[in-house]
């Protein structure tokens, strides 16, 4: 039987989303995150707002992490 890939399971063998121990932020964060980036924030400033680092925006942004999320 195969597993179904949501954001509430494992992605193979990592956890995603707020699920991953390591998270920084919540689902809310990063669909702020995704609206704020829409607006035109530039990614520096998003990331000092959450304290997170601009790569973790940016791979937000890219699709990298948070994928599930439209």
């Amino acid at each position: 039987m195969t597993k179904q890939l949501t954001p509430e399971t494992d992605y193979g063998q990592r956890r995603c989303g707020e699920k991953n121990r390591n998270a920084k932020l919540t689902e809310e964060d990063a669909r702020l995150t995704k609206i704020l980036l829409e607006l035109g924030y530039f990614q520096g400033i998003i990331a000092d707002v959450f304290g997170v680092s601009r790569n973790a925006i940016s791979m937000i942004n890219t699709g990298k992490t948070w994928r599930w999320m439209k």
